[in-house]
């Protein structure tokens, strides 16, 4: 699960005015925790609705266009049920 695992990790990319992401960085200030019976993932410290995605940019964050954050976790397989 991706919580347990320790190369987990979660990433940020800023939207570009030209349609495209830029590179991902570390999400700095983001938890992610885990519920393994309910089989959920449970995303903290990111601000969806400062941080949501627009074509024409933030009106109070100039420049600014959103970001997205992207939870990343090693492949791996899962053989008990």
């Amino acid at each position: 699960m991706l919580c347990d695992d320790p190369e987990a990790a979660a990433y940020t990319s800023d939207y570009a005015a030209d349609g495209t992401w830029k590179d991902p960085v570390p999400a700095e200030g983001v938890t992610i925790t885990c519920d393994a019976k309910k089989n959920t993932v449970s995303v903290t410290g990111f601000d969806y609705s400062a941080d949501y995605v627009t074509k024409n940019g933030h009106v109070d964050r100039s420049g600014f266009y959103g970001r997205k954050l992207t939870p990343v976790a090693p492949a791996s397989t899962r053989t008990e049920r």
